[in-house]
Protein backbone atom coordinates (compact mmCIF):
# COMPACT_ATOMS: atom_id res chain seq x y z
CA UNK A 1 0.00 0.00 0.00
CA UNK A 2 1.31 3.47 -0.86
CA UNK A 3 0.36 6.74 0.82
CA UNK A 4 -0.34 9.45 -1.76
CA UNK A 5 -1.06 12.44 0.48
CA UNK A 6 -2.28 13.40 3.95
CA UNK A 7 -4.62 16.25 4.91
CA UNK A 8 -3.97 17.75 8.35
CA UNK A 9 -7.30 19.22 9.41
CA UNK A 10 -7.17 21.49 12.45
CA UNK A 11 -10.63 21.55 14.04
CA UNK A 12 -12.19 23.10 17.13
CA UNK A 13 -14.99 21.26 18.94
CA UNK A 14 -17.27 23.12 21.35
CA UNK A 15 -17.18 21.70 24.87
CA UNK A 16 -20.38 21.71 26.93
CA UNK A 17 -18.61 23.20 29.96
CA UNK A 18 -14.98 23.86 30.94
CA UNK A 19 -13.20 20.73 32.18
CA UNK A 20 -10.98 21.47 35.20
CA UNK A 21 -8.02 19.21 36.08
CA UNK A 22 -4.76 19.47 37.98
CA UNK A 23 -3.17 20.64 34.72
CA UNK A 24 -5.59 23.52 34.21
CA UNK A 25 -8.84 24.23 32.40
CA UNK A 26 -9.79 22.74 29.04
CA UNK A 27 -12.11 24.96 27.04
CA UNK A 28 -13.02 24.36 23.42
CA UNK A 29 -11.06 21.35 22.18
CA UNK A 30 -8.49 21.74 19.42
CA UNK A 31 -7.51 18.52 17.64
CA UNK A 32 -5.99 17.63 14.30
CA UNK A 33 -7.84 15.11 12.18
CA UNK A 34 -5.61 13.27 9.70
CA UNK A 35 -7.11 12.21 6.39
CA UNK A 36 -4.79 9.76 4.67
CA UNK A 37 -5.14 9.01 0.96
CA UNK A 38 -3.62 5.67 -0.06
CA UNK A 39 -3.76 3.78 -3.32
CA UNK A 40 -6.22 1.34 -1.68
CA UNK A 41 -8.51 3.75 0.12
CA UNK A 42 -8.89 6.72 2.47
CA UNK A 43 -8.48 6.58 6.24
CA UNK A 44 -9.01 8.95 9.16
CA UNK A 45 -6.93 9.35 12.28
CA UNK A 46 -6.50 11.98 14.97
CA UNK A 47 -3.74 13.84 16.79
CA UNK A 48 -4.82 14.39 20.40
CA UNK A 49 -2.42 17.06 21.58
CA UNK A 50 -3.77 20.21 23.21
CA UNK A 51 -3.62 23.76 21.91
CA UNK A 52 -1.26 24.69 24.76
CA UNK A 53 1.87 22.89 26.14
CA UNK A 54 0.43 22.12 29.59
CA UNK A 55 -0.29 18.37 29.50
CA UNK A 56 2.52 17.77 26.99
CA UNK A 57 5.09 19.72 25.01
CA UNK A 58 3.18 18.68 21.89
CA UNK A 59 0.65 21.24 20.68
CA UNK A 60 -1.43 21.69 17.56
CA UNK A 61 1.30 24.02 16.28
CA UNK A 62 4.24 21.67 16.90
CA UNK A 63 2.26 18.76 15.49
CA UNK A 64 1.56 20.51 12.20
CA UNK A 65 5.27 21.30 11.87
CA UNK A 66 6.54 17.83 12.75
CA UNK A 67 4.04 16.03 10.55
CA UNK A 68 4.59 18.31 7.58
CA UNK A 69 8.37 18.51 7.77
CA UNK A 70 9.41 15.12 9.13
CA UNK A 71 6.85 12.37 9.68
CA UNK A 72 4.75 12.39 6.51
CA UNK A 73 7.68 12.86 4.07
CA UNK A 74 9.18 9.64 5.51
CA UNK A 75 6.20 7.56 4.41
CA UNK A 76 4.86 9.25 1.27
CA UNK A 77 5.04 7.06 -1.83
CA UNK A 78 6.67 4.16 0.04
CA UNK A 79 5.34 0.62 -0.16
CA UNK A 80 4.03 -0.17 3.34
CA UNK A 81 2.60 -3.60 4.00
CA UNK A 82 1.38 -3.19 7.62
CA UNK A 83 1.20 -0.64 10.46
CA UNK A 84 4.31 -1.98 12.21
CA UNK A 85 6.32 -1.23 9.07
CA UNK A 86 5.08 2.37 9.06
CA UNK A 87 6.01 2.74 12.74
CA UNK A 88 9.53 1.46 12.04
CA UNK A 89 9.97 4.11 9.32
CA UNK A 90 9.40 6.98 11.77
CA UNK A 91 10.62 5.46 15.02
CA UNK A 92 13.98 7.27 14.99
CA UNK A 93 12.24 10.66 15.16
CA UNK A 94 12.62 11.43 18.85
CA UNK A 95 9.43 12.04 20.80
CA UNK A 96 6.40 13.64 19.13
CA UNK A 97 4.37 10.51 19.76
CA UNK A 98 1.04 12.24 19.32
CA UNK A 99 2.04 13.51 15.90
CA UNK A 100 3.19 10.04 14.87
CA UNK A 101 -0.01 8.43 16.11
CA UNK A 102 -2.14 10.61 13.82
CA UNK A 103 -0.61 9.04 10.71
CA UNK A 104 -0.45 5.52 12.14
CA UNK A 105 -4.12 5.51 13.15
CA UNK A 106 -5.28 6.73 9.74
CA UNK A 107 -3.20 3.97 8.15
CA UNK A 108 -4.92 1.41 10.42
CA UNK A 109 -8.28 2.60 9.06
CA UNK A 110 -7.28 1.78 5.48
CA UNK A 111 -5.31 -1.35 6.40
CA UNK A 112 -8.21 -2.87 8.33
CA UNK A 113 -10.58 -2.31 5.40
CA UNK A 114 -8.13 -3.90 2.97
CA UNK A 115 -7.75 -6.91 5.29
CA UNK A 116 -11.51 -7.17 5.79
CA UNK A 117 -11.09 -7.47 9.57
CA UNK A 118 -11.87 -5.17 12.46
CA UNK A 119 -9.04 -3.27 14.08
CA UNK A 120 -9.87 -4.95 17.39
CA UNK A 121 -9.44 -8.42 15.89
CA UNK A 122 -6.21 -7.44 14.13
CA UNK A 123 -4.86 -6.30 17.51
CA UNK A 124 -5.94 -9.56 19.15
CA UNK A 125 -8.93 -8.19 21.05
CA UNK A 126 -11.96 -10.39 21.65
CA UNK A 127 -14.48 -8.26 23.55
CA UNK A 128 -17.68 -7.28 21.77
CA UNK A 129 -18.33 -4.44 24.21
CA UNK A 130 -16.14 -2.46 26.59
CA UNK A 131 -16.89 -1.00 30.02
CA UNK A 132 -16.84 2.77 30.32
CA UNK A 133 -15.81 4.87 33.29
CA UNK A 134 -16.10 8.63 33.53
CA UNK A 135 -13.62 11.37 34.35
CA UNK A 136 -15.09 14.03 36.67
CA UNK A 137 -13.55 17.50 36.60
CA UNK A 138 -13.21 19.85 39.56
CA UNK A 139 -16.14 22.03 40.58
CA UNK A 140 -16.52 25.04 42.85
CA UNK A 141 -18.33 22.98 45.52
CA UNK A 142 -18.39 19.40 46.75
CA UNK A 143 -22.16 19.28 46.28
CA UNK A 144 -21.76 20.07 42.58
CA UNK A 145 -19.26 17.23 42.23
CA UNK A 146 -21.66 14.83 43.97
CA UNK A 147 -24.56 15.94 41.76
CA UNK A 148 -22.46 15.46 38.63
CA UNK A 149 -21.42 11.98 39.76
CA UNK A 150 -25.04 11.04 40.45
CA UNK A 151 -25.92 12.02 36.90
CA UNK A 152 -23.09 9.97 35.43
CA UNK A 153 -23.98 6.89 37.45
CA UNK A 154 -27.59 7.18 36.30
CA UNK A 155 -26.32 7.08 32.71
CA UNK A 156 -24.56 3.78 33.43
CA UNK A 157 -20.89 4.68 33.92
CA UNK A 158 -19.31 2.02 36.11
CA UNK A 159 -16.33 3.89 37.54
CA UNK A 160 -15.73 7.43 38.79
CA UNK A 161 -12.36 9.06 38.21
CA UNK A 162 -12.19 12.19 40.35
CA UNK A 163 -9.79 14.96 39.45
CA UNK A 164 -7.87 16.16 42.53
CA UNK A 165 -5.08 18.54 43.44
CA UNK A 166 -3.71 19.88 46.75
CA UNK A 167 -6.55 21.56 48.59
CA UNK A 168 -9.24 19.87 46.48
CA UNK A 169 -8.67 16.25 47.43
CA UNK A 170 -9.34 14.57 50.77
CA UNK A 171 -12.62 16.29 51.64
CA UNK A 172 -13.95 15.77 48.13
CA UNK A 173 -13.10 12.07 48.10
CA UNK A 174 -14.41 11.59 51.64
CA UNK A 175 -17.78 13.12 50.70
CA UNK A 176 -18.01 11.05 47.53
CA UNK A 177 -17.17 7.82 49.33
CA UNK A 178 -19.84 8.51 51.93
CA UNK A 179 -22.37 9.11 49.17
CA UNK A 180 -21.21 6.21 46.96
CA UNK A 181 -19.74 3.57 49.32
CA UNK A 182 -19.65 0.74 46.76
CA UNK A 183 -18.86 2.50 43.48
CA UNK A 184 -15.49 1.90 41.82
CA UNK A 185 -13.60 5.15 42.38
CA UNK A 186 -10.14 6.52 41.77
CA UNK A 187 -8.34 9.86 42.13
CA UNK A 188 -6.42 11.52 39.30
CA UNK A 189 -3.86 14.13 40.34
CA UNK A 190 -2.36 15.05 36.94
CA UNK A 191 1.11 15.47 38.49
CA UNK A 192 0.04 18.11 41.02
CA UNK A 193 1.70 16.76 44.21
CA UNK A 194 5.31 16.88 45.44
CA UNK A 195 6.98 14.63 48.01
CA UNK A 196 8.83 17.52 49.64
CA UNK A 197 5.98 20.04 49.73
CA UNK A 198 4.36 20.50 53.17
CA UNK A 199 1.00 18.82 53.40
CA UNK A 200 1.16 16.83 50.17
CA UNK A 201 2.25 13.53 51.73
CA UNK A 202 -0.36 13.89 54.46
CA UNK A 203 -3.06 14.31 51.84
CA UNK A 204 -1.88 11.34 49.78
CA UNK A 205 -1.73 9.13 52.87
CA UNK A 206 -5.23 10.28 53.82
CA UNK A 207 -6.55 9.10 50.45
CA UNK A 208 -5.52 5.59 51.51
CA UNK A 209 -8.59 5.53 53.79
CA UNK A 210 -11.17 5.50 51.02
CA UNK A 211 -10.76 2.15 49.26
CA UNK A 212 -9.73 3.73 45.97
CA UNK A 213 -8.89 1.59 42.96
CA UNK A 214 -5.78 3.71 42.37
CA UNK A 215 -4.25 7.18 42.59
CA UNK A 216 -3.24 8.30 39.12
CA UNK A 217 -0.01 10.22 38.44
CA UNK A 218 0.34 12.02 41.78
CA UNK A 219 3.92 13.24 41.16
CA UNK A 220 5.79 14.92 38.31
CA UNK A 221 4.80 14.09 34.76
CA UNK A 222 8.30 12.87 33.83
CA UNK A 223 8.99 10.94 37.04
CA UNK A 224 9.34 7.24 37.65
CA UNK A 225 11.86 7.14 40.52
CA UNK A 226 10.00 9.25 43.11
CA UNK A 227 6.80 7.36 42.45
CA UNK A 228 8.67 4.26 43.63
CA UNK A 229 9.30 5.90 47.02
CA UNK A 230 5.71 7.06 47.23
CA UNK A 231 4.28 3.64 46.34
CA UNK A 232 6.19 2.10 49.26
CA UNK A 233 4.32 4.44 51.62
CA UNK A 234 0.83 3.84 50.23
CA UNK A 235 -1.39 0.77 50.18
CA UNK A 236 -3.43 2.20 47.29
CA UNK A 237 -1.88 1.31 43.91
CA UNK A 238 -0.28 4.17 42.01
CA UNK A 239 -1.26 4.40 38.36
CA UNK A 240 1.27 5.99 36.03
CA UNK A 241 -0.02 8.00 33.10
CA UNK A 242 2.05 10.97 31.88
CA UNK A 243 5.30 9.20 32.86
CA UNK A 244 4.79 6.39 30.34
CA UNK A 245 5.71 7.41 26.78
CA UNK A 246 7.43 4.25 25.55
CA UNK A 247 7.55 0.50 26.18
CA UNK A 248 10.90 1.07 27.90
CA UNK A 249 9.28 3.53 30.31
CA UNK A 250 6.80 0.80 31.27
CA UNK A 251 9.64 -1.69 31.79
CA UNK A 252 11.52 0.74 34.05
CA UNK A 253 8.45 1.58 36.12
CA UNK A 254 7.64 -2.09 36.64
CA UNK A 255 11.24 -3.00 37.46
CA UNK A 256 11.46 -0.22 40.06
CA UNK A 257 8.08 -0.98 41.59
CA UNK A 258 6.85 2.54 40.87
CA UNK A 259 3.25 1.61 40.17
CA UNK A 260 0.62 -1.09 40.37
CA UNK A 261 -1.35 0.03 37.31
CA UNK A 262 -0.60 1.80 34.02
CA UNK A 263 -2.93 4.05 32.04
CA UNK A 264 -2.28 3.67 28.31
CA UNK A 265 -3.25 6.63 26.19
CA UNK A 266 -2.90 5.49 22.59
CA UNK A 267 -1.84 8.91 21.35
CA UNK A 268 0.65 9.51 24.18
CA UNK A 269 2.67 6.40 23.37
CA UNK A 270 2.61 6.88 19.58
CA UNK A 271 -0.32 4.82 18.26
CA UNK A 272 -1.75 1.33 18.44
CA UNK A 273 1.47 -0.59 17.75
CA UNK A 274 3.32 1.04 20.65
CA UNK A 275 0.25 0.85 22.87
CA UNK A 276 0.03 -2.89 22.23
CA UNK A 277 3.72 -3.28 23.15
CA UNK A 278 3.14 -1.48 26.46
CA UNK A 279 0.05 -3.63 27.06
CA UNK A 280 1.99 -6.85 26.46
CA UNK A 281 4.88 -5.83 28.73
CA UNK A 282 2.43 -5.07 31.53
CA UNK A 283 0.48 -8.27 30.97
CA UNK A 284 3.61 -10.38 31.21
CA UNK A 285 4.54 -8.62 34.47
CA UNK A 286 1.05 -8.94 35.97
CA UNK A 287 0.41 -5.19 35.87
CA UNK A 288 -3.15 -4.33 34.79
CA UNK A 289 -3.75 -1.50 32.33
CA UNK A 290 -6.69 0.59 31.22
CA UNK A 291 -7.39 3.01 28.40
CA UNK A 292 -7.18 6.71 29.12
CA UNK A 293 -8.68 9.56 27.13
CA UNK A 294 -7.44 12.91 25.86
CA UNK A 295 -10.94 14.31 25.23
CA UNK A 296 -10.75 12.94 21.72
CA UNK A 297 -13.35 13.49 19.05
CA UNK A 298 -15.25 10.40 17.96
CA UNK A 299 -12.39 9.58 15.59
CA UNK A 300 -9.86 9.22 18.37
CA UNK A 301 -12.33 7.47 20.63
CA UNK A 302 -12.99 4.85 17.95
CA UNK A 303 -9.39 3.65 18.21
CA UNK A 304 -9.57 3.71 22.02
CA UNK A 305 -12.59 1.39 21.81
CA UNK A 306 -10.71 -1.09 19.61
CA UNK A 307 -7.68 -1.03 21.90
CA UNK A 308 -9.78 -1.54 25.04
CA UNK A 309 -10.80 -4.99 23.75
CA UNK A 310 -7.37 -6.40 24.65
CA UNK A 311 -7.21 -8.91 27.48
CA UNK A 312 -5.11 -6.94 29.96
CA UNK A 313 -7.27 -3.80 29.69
CA UNK A 314 -8.69 -4.79 33.03
CA UNK A 315 -10.38 -1.71 34.47
CA UNK A 316 -13.12 0.48 32.98
CA UNK A 317 -11.45 3.09 30.82
CA UNK A 318 -12.09 6.74 30.09
CA UNK A 319 -13.55 5.87 26.69
CA UNK A 320 -16.47 8.25 26.41
CA UNK A 321 -19.58 8.47 24.24
CA UNK A 322 -19.93 11.41 21.87
CA UNK A 323 -22.16 13.41 24.20
CA UNK A 324 -19.81 13.31 27.22
CA UNK A 325 -17.86 16.47 26.43
CA UNK A 326 -19.01 17.94 23.13
CA UNK A 327 -22.12 19.74 21.94
CA UNK A 328 -21.71 17.75 18.72
CA UNK A 329 -19.30 15.21 17.27
CA UNK A 330 -17.94 14.62 13.77
CA UNK A 331 -18.70 10.90 13.49
CA UNK A 332 -21.81 8.99 12.51
CA UNK A 333 -23.43 7.16 14.04
CA UNK A 334 -22.57 8.86 17.32
CA UNK A 335 -20.79 6.74 19.92
CA UNK A 336 -23.26 5.85 22.69
CA UNK A 337 -23.16 4.28 26.14
CA UNK A 338 -25.72 1.67 27.20
CA UNK A 339 -27.51 1.69 30.56
CA UNK A 340 -25.19 -1.07 31.79
CA UNK A 341 -22.17 1.16 31.21
CA UNK A 342 -20.94 -0.59 28.08
CA UNK A 343 -20.01 0.72 24.64
CA UNK A 344 -20.29 -1.55 21.63
CA UNK A 345 -17.13 -2.40 19.71
CA UNK A 346 -17.51 -1.71 15.97
CA UNK A 347 -18.09 -4.92 14.05
CA UNK A 348 -17.06 -3.64 10.61
CA UNK A 349 -13.55 -3.21 9.20
CA UNK A 350 -11.87 0.15 9.56
CA UNK A 351 -12.34 2.75 12.26
CA UNK A 352 -15.94 1.59 12.64
CA UNK A 353 -17.56 5.00 12.28
CA UNK A 354 -17.93 7.38 9.34
CA UNK A 355 -16.73 10.98 9.45
CA UNK A 356 -19.49 13.47 8.69
CA UNK A 357 -17.68 15.66 6.18
CA UNK A 358 -20.14 18.53 6.55
CA UNK A 359 -19.67 18.68 10.33
CA UNK A 360 -15.93 18.38 9.82
CA UNK A 361 -15.95 21.33 7.43
CA UNK A 362 -17.94 23.51 9.82
CA UNK A 363 -15.47 23.13 12.69
CA UNK A 364 -12.29 23.34 10.56
CA UNK A 365 -9.83 26.15 11.31
CA UNK A 366 -7.29 25.27 8.65
CA UNK A 367 -6.25 22.40 6.42
CA UNK A 368 -2.65 21.62 5.46
CA UNK A 369 -2.08 19.06 2.70
CA UNK A 370 1.22 17.18 2.51
CA UNK A 371 1.77 15.41 -0.80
Amino acid sequence: MKIRKVDLIHIVLSIKEPFVTGCGVVGDRHVIVTKLYADQGVGFGEVDCNFDPIYSYETTGTTLHILRQWVIPRVLGKEISEPAELVAMIEDIRGHNMAKSGVELAFWDVYSKVKGETIASLLGGERKAIISGVSVGMQDSIQRVIAECEGFLEKGYQRLKIKVRPGKDVEVIRALRRRFPDVMMMADANSSYRLNRPGDMDALRALDEFNLMMIEQPLQDDDIVWHRHLQKQLKTPICLDESIHTPDDAKKAIELGSCGVINIKVSRVGGLIMAKRVHDICQEAGIPVWVGSMLESGVGEAYNIHFATLENCTFPGDVAPSDRYFTDDIIEPLCEIHKDGTIDVPSVPGMGFAVNEEKLRKCTVETVTVA
